[in-house]
């Protein structure tokens, strides 16, 4: 039996996740495909639209067998921390495969380009180009990746353009940290066809949007409508879409920034700059915004810019409310990482059955219920889901103790 894993958050799920899901399955036979989601958290900082459990019901009714949580401290990230853990992961899991949206169809260039990034670990030193002050140190490093076809002669020909599409930025550091392991998965791009992430409205007829569309449509005022619903039943599983309308208030940094703010306001510069993420000095804008905005909106207009992006701001904020100092941050990621299954329906509790236990990884611990043992081992973990359910989004009741991996029959 085959095994593919498939990188998510489906914040929320929709068509083209089940579209991803149903690719793979045209592609490698007889395959379980295995989910690494982020948990109550996102990669572009914010606290999920509906908690993890929600998600990861939907998904294995939808073309996944088996739903692991990444967890936190490599789901809030940025794309090289979020690659690094949610690889690993797949890798201490069994995967043979890959698989991912993108953009462009010559990822076997982005490929190329990982291998030889990773071969040439000093590469950075040999480029003479200064950093532009108007951009963030990341963005630097994407341009020079963009330019090395033009200045190394083994990476000629290549076109690599990090504008391309949203993916492609997750999927060359998916791609890069598959070559620091020694390439124990083979990748499978799969061709976004149908709508790209950044898609800011659900058109009209349309069975296909991004998930940036849906929680912005979700965010109206008119929500409850039967017009509404209908719309969102296009592109989306009918459950998932009526549970989130019918969820009031749902979860998202507006809702969390009053307590937020209070923080900015209530603490030194030289605390905040403890917390992680609060790099470059970036706490002295947020508390200068935070006396001058009331409204979440309004702050997070003032203080993104080229150099701070509104994921790089989020992500702070996030560390922020969650009280997440740099030294727990870098703690969590060296340890034992837990693999945590949240569901698995038929065909997934098949697959763990009949695989054969390989040797003991030391790096993780398979889990299947929340204990005083997990808490204690990474409490960060539970201390987020906390303020996730009793903040955040109570409707989605405990998300740790008493809850097991769901089993769909």
């Amino acid at each position: 039996m085959t095994s593919c894993a498939a990188i998510s958050e489906w914040n929320p799920f929709h068509n083209g996740h089940r579209y991803l899901a149903a690719q793979i399955r045209r592609t490698l036979s007889d395959v379980t495909i295995i989910a690494i989601m982020s948990g109550n958290y996102v990669q572009r900082g914010e606290p999920a639209i509906i908690d993890k459990w929600s998600r990861a019901e939907v998904a294995l009714h939808n073309g996944y067998d088996l739903v692991y949580e990444l967890p936190i401290w490599y789901a809030c990230q940025p794309a090289d921390y979020f690659a690094y853990g949610a690889v690993n992961q797949a890798v201490a899991l069994g995967c043979e495969y890959l698989a991912f949206g993108v953009e462009t169809a010559q990822f076997s260039d982005y490929e190329r380009l990982a291998d030889w990034v990773v071969a040439h670990p000093n590469w950075e030193k040999s480029l003479n180009s200064e950093i532009d002050a108007r951009i963030n140190r990341g963005q630097h490093k994407l341009q020079q990746l963009e330019m090395l076809p033009e200045q190394v002669a083994e990476l000629s020909g290549l076109h690599i353009d990090f504008s391309a599409g949203g993916n492609t930025l997750l999927a060359y550091s998916y791609a890069k940290v598959n070559a620091m392991l020694g390439h124990p998965l083979r990748l499978l791009p799969i061709i976004r066809t149908h709508s790209t992430h950044d898609v800011k409205a659900i058109a009209d007829e349309t069975m296909y949007t991004s998930s940036t569309a849906i929680r912005t449509y979700l965010r109206r005022d008119d929500i409850g409508a039967s017009e509404s619903i209908r719309r969102l039943h296009r592109v989306m599983p009918h459950a998932l879409a009526t549970k989130l309308c019918q969820s009031r208030p749902l979860p998202d940094l507006t809702l969390w920034y009053p307590h937020i703010r209070y923080l900015l306001l209530s603490q030194s510069s030289e605390h905040l700059s403890q917390h992680y993420q609060m790099y470059e000095g970036i706490e002295h804008s947020l508390v200068e915004a935070a006396k001058d905005y009331q409204m979440y909106a309004d702050f997070i207009e003032n203080v993104t810019n080229r150099q701070w992006t509104v994921g790089r701001i989020q992500r702070a904020l996030v560390m922020l409310g969650l009280d997440v100092y740099e030294s727990e941050a870098f703690q969590m990621m060296r340890q034992r990482q837990p693999l945590f299954m949240l569901g698995a329906n038929q065909r997934g509790r098949a697959y763990l059955n009949a695989r054969q236990a390989p040797a003991e990884d030391t790096r993780y611990t398979p889990v299947s219920r929340a204990s005083r043992d997990t808490v204690k081992e990474w409490p960060l973990w539970f201390r987020a889901d906390r303020i996730y359910q009793t903040f955040l989004y109570p409707d989605g009741g405990e998300q740790n103790f008493g809850r097991v991996p769901q089993l769909l029959t």
